[in-house]
């Protein structure tokens, strides 16, 4: 009996072990970051202080973020990239191509779209897997920065939009660099493959 409850107390301190090699607690107390629930789900965005970034995107507006988010029921935290569209034509691609170090990634999305007097706000966010993760990578090795091509596709009407922001890469390696000291590099973001699946592809 004593040896199953030795068992049972090392498999217990294992498991929790396992769970606290990310420190979530201490990256919801980022200085100066904004912390909010997403909607509808138990999800935590943490976004620092270092966003937005101001795109070209033609005659309307491209901004992007660079932000983490905690998915208790995956029980990981990732990077999360969000693309905010300000226009006159409401678009809704269901398709986003983020070009980066040679590389395409293609996400499927579905925006938020809110009219403000016939303006139309499209927000797209990318949670990143281990697939999609090398975006941030990439972005944190640039010399200065990197001007990230994005491509956003609507399918039904083969109709595309493509834009482009410059993220710093200064920005990226502070952002990069507190996320593995909190215990990011040892999290296991495979189990996210599924949720939010994306193709990677040398870029044309």
């Amino acid at each position: 009996m004593k040896k199953l409850l030795a068992l049972a107390a090392a498999i217990t301190l294992l498991c929790t072990a396992a769970l606290a090699e990310f420190d979530f607690y201490a990256l919801k107390d980022t200085p100066d970051a904004m912390t909010y629930t997403v909607p509808g789900t138990a999800d935590t965005v943490v976004r620092p202080a270092l966003a937005p970034y101001q795109g070209e995107f033609g005659e309307d507006e491209l901004v992007a973020y660079l932000d983490y988010i905690i998915l208790p029921d995956e029980e990981v935290a990732t990077f999360r990239l969000c693309l905010s569209l300000s226009m006159f034509d409401s678009f809704q691609a269901d398709e986003v191509r983020v070009t980066v170090d040679k590389k395409c990634y293609t996400f499927a999305v579905k925006p938020a779209i809110t009219d403000y007097d016939g303006i139309f706000m499209e927000d797209y966010t990318l949670v990143l897997s281990s697939e999609s993760f090398p975006i941030v990578t990439a972005l944190s090795k640039a010399k200065n920065a990197t001007t990230m091509q994005v491509v956003f596709v609507n399918t039904m009407d083969g109709a595309e939009r493509a834009g482009s922001v410059e993220i710093p890469s200064a920005d990226v390696k502070t952002l990069l660099t507190r996320y593995n000291d909190l215990g990011g590099s040892k999290q296991d973001l495979s189990v996210l493959m599924d949720k939010y699946p994306c193709t990677v592809e040398k870029a044309k």
